[in-house]
């Protein structure tokens, strides 16, 4: 038997467990953790949002809310890396 954690979060455990025929993937979720960080995506140009105060002027695209340090630009997210996966054999519950 071999177990392998691929979370880089101990509270979000995504576990590989390999036997010498079977291989399951347990709690396979995608990490979105890093939304957190993220200000809404906005199509409305005049919105509160887009008048936001930098951060940092060197770095516009850090905004400033209520002390807390939002991104501005596209999310993203830490899918489990594909080569830990073998696709010969998968069981279905």
């Amino acid at each position: 038997m071999h177990l392998t954690n691929l979370s880089c979060h101990p509270h979000k455990p995504s576990v590989l467990l390999r036997f010498q025929n079977v291989t399951v993937l347990l709690d396979c979720t995608v990490d979105f953790t890093p939304f957190n960080h993220f200000l809404p995506h906005l199509d409305d140009e005049w919105s509160r949002l887009k008048n936001l105060p930098s951060f940092r002027d060197d770095l516009p695209y850090l905004k400033l809310l209520k002390e807390t340090v939002f991104i501005e630009g596209a999310p993203e997210v830490n899918p489990i890396p594909l080569e830990t996966l073998h696709m010969d054999m998968w069981i279905i519950f």
